[in-house]
């Protein structure tokens, strides 16, 4: 949305880093797929998913589908515990192409709750 879009583009100046960012504000489903083309992107090295926990596995899978993933490639996943991305989380710990491991943390906001980030890394 707009607003969060507007608090990274802050935190990238203030960080010197504006120059190399470009925040693109889109449906994932639609941005993906053109982001070779539109952005000259081959692949990428490290991706962060924190998103609608609903779409994790099939937004990793189109990143999959139009080649985006390669081997050594490194993906984060949080949340996966609170509100949870079980899906995803299958998918990632039952794939041959993958290893994952589950760091054990809480919600930043509420110690009380489990939560904990998925790291996989494509083999």
């Amino acid at each position: 949305n707009l607003e969060s879009a507007a608090t990274a583009r802050h935190i990238h100046e203030h960080a010197d880093v504006a120059n190399r960012i470009q925040i693109v504000i889109d449906q994932t489903d639609r941005v993906i797929p053109r982001l070779s083309k539109q952005f000259n992107v081959d692949s990428f090295d490290f991706i962060f998913i924190d998103h609608h926990k609903e779409a994790y596995l099939s937004d990793f899978k189109l990143l999959e589908n139009v080649g985006l993933i390669k081997h050594g490639t490194m993906i984060v996943a949080d949340n996966i515990i609170y509100p949870g991305a079980s899906d995803y989380v299958n998918y990632v710990r039952n794939n041959l192409y993958y290893t994952s491991t589950f760091h054990e943390s809480t919600l930043e906001y509420d110690k009380n709750i489990r939560d904990g980030v998925e790291v996989s890394i494509q083999q």
